[in-house]
């Protein structure tokens, strides 16, 4: 993939209020031709994957995901202007189709003759710029088009603080394979740069943010959903975050994939090179906004400290996972997707239950992310 010759930085935000399809579809027309237009996009050929931001198969008024009108106007953008489709997204637990089934988008690709792809089907990247990770095992639907355009979702993050064209590529690695990278960079910083390591190798050419309805709170599944009404497009990932980082009250250089990527001298280099057209910033932001609170970073301290004084000082700084028994179904999934093996299933008077061992715990809050109950709480630390 490669970046098109466009204006640096530049970011279009469109009010849009409402999940009809025809007035997102003028909202993305109007946002793609004043971020620099669909010519730049076309030289780079008719194949175009359409990268859904999947967490998993909720419906759309959770607003876990791309919202299917908001995709749906997509494809109609896209295919107005000749370009063949595929489209998907590797969901942490479930298989592309059967989240894409349940959340609608797949009867959408399929409604509009869009090639539902999924992303189990995967070959083996060298990524040369990666300060990280050198290697990547990606959806091989990456090789097989001319362009990637990512539809992102605004949402926060309980372990990114913040999720959207960057951290939206993750999915570019197929199912559990995700965890893994958890537990290989489990401080917050490194698994920051090992996602901009993935998008300096994949480097997604437009961005369009669904950010109709938004997430705040406890993001990425079981925050609260707000409504913003504005649609997003940039051909730079990292500007596009950065002004929604700005819009819902993050200092763009405190969350981690972002301040990484600034380093890198593929896309901006500081927040202050992002710039808008349409609507204003100040007009669309919102202060009230309920953020993921920036927390201590401690991992350093497991090199020098013994292991209980560190898990001590652990437990009272950074947020845990709690499991709430009372909602908590027993659906295994936190077990399937933790990597680490600090959760296990156990049995107390006949009733199952989800047990975590904190000192195995690496705080990737994966059980968080990926729980359809909402049984998982994160509990403060002291010092948040």
């Amino acid at each position: 993939m490669g970046l098109m010759a466009v204006k640096k930085g530049s970011v279009a935000i469109v009010r849009t209020e409402n999940y009809i399809t025809d007035e997102i579809l003028a909202a993305l027309d109007k946002a793609v031709s004043l971020s620099g237009g669909i010519a730049p996009l076309k030289k780079r050929g008719k194949k175009l994957l359409l990268k859904l931001n999947m967490l998993a198969g909720t419906p759309p008024e959770r607003a876990t995901t791309t919202h299917p009108a908001f995709f749906e106007a997509a494809i109609l953008y896209f295919h107005k202007h000749g370009f063949q489709l595929y489209a998907g997204d590797s969901p942490g637990i479930e298989s592309t189709n059967g989240a894409g089934k349940r959340n609608g988008l797949m009867s959408v690709a399929l409604a509009h003759g869009v090639e539902w792809v999924d992303f189990a089907d995967t070959t083996d990247l060298h990524n040369e710029d990666g300060k990280l990770v050198k290697h990547f095992r990606v959806a091989k639907i990456f090789t097989q088009v001319d362009a990637v355009v990512s539809l992102p979702k605004l949402k926060t993050h309980s372990q990114m603080y913040y999720t959207g064209a960057l951290k939206n590529m993750f999915g570019a690695i197929p199912g559990l394979e995700k965890s893994r990278f958890h537990v290989r960079f489990p401080e917050r910083d490194n698994f920051a740069k090992m996602i901009v390591d993935l998008n300096c190798l994949l480097k997604p050419d437009l961005s369009l943010m669904d950010g109709i309805i938004g997430m705040e709170g406890n993001g990425p599944q079981n925050g609260d959903p707000i409504k913003m009404g504005v649609v997003l497009a940039s051909y730079d990932a990292l500007a596009l975050d950065t002004i929604c980082c700005k819009m819902i009250g993050y200092d763009p250089l405190s969350v981690p994939i972002l301040k990484d990527a600034y380093t890198r001298g593929i896309w901006i280099t500081s927040p202050d090179q992002a710039s808008v057209s349409g609507a204003s910033l100040e007009s669309v932001s919102k202060p009230d906004f309920k953020k993921i609170r920036i927390v201590a970073e401690i991992s350093l301290a497991k090199r020098f400290a013994p292991p209980f004084l560190y898990n001590s000082v652990r437990n009272i700084i950074v947020p845990r996972p709690v499991f709430n028994k009372k909602n908590c179904i027993v659906c295994k999934r936190c077990v399937e997707i933790c990597q680490a093996g600090a959760l296990s299933v156990k049995e107390k008077n006949e009733k199952k239950f989800i047990s975590i061992d904190y000192n195995k715990c690496i705080r990737c809050y994966c059980c968080h992310e990926i729980c359809p109950a909402n049984a998982v709480i994160l509990k403060k630390g002291v010092f948040r």
